[in-house]
């Protein structure tokens, strides 16, 4: 299934949307609750995650923990939980490129 990805280094972790997380399955895995505060200031509680969801960027594919959040926007938010995994990232924002290794690919 296609979502949409906001790669976001102003988030601290990894989310989606918690309508996308039941409609496709993920299994939950419980978790103390918390808040975050969104981009607009608002507080959101996030009580479940997802463990190593899969998901594939051209031909790659990464594995990453995400947190259910009743957001309005983009499917999934991956921030520095995320990037932090991947070691040295290239980001060209005249062309819109990101570049980085995972798994030995490009």
């Amino acid at each position: 299934r296609r979502v949409v990805v906001l790669v976001d280094n102003g988030s601290s972790h990894n989310f989606i949307i918690a309508d996308l997380s039941q409609k496709l399955k993920l299994s939950t895995t419980k978790i103390e609750l918390f808040e975050v505060r969104v981009a607009n200031g608002e507080r959101l509680r996030c009580i479940e995650s997802f463990r190593r969801v899969p998901i594939k960027f051209q031909e790659v594919t990464v594995k990453d923990d995400l947190y259910a959040l009743p957001l309005v926007g983009p499917d999934v938010v991956l921030g520095v939980q995320w990037l932090e995994g991947l070691g040295k990232v290239t980001t060209d924002y005249r062309t819109g490129i990101m570049e980085f290794r995972s798994g030995g690919q490009r």
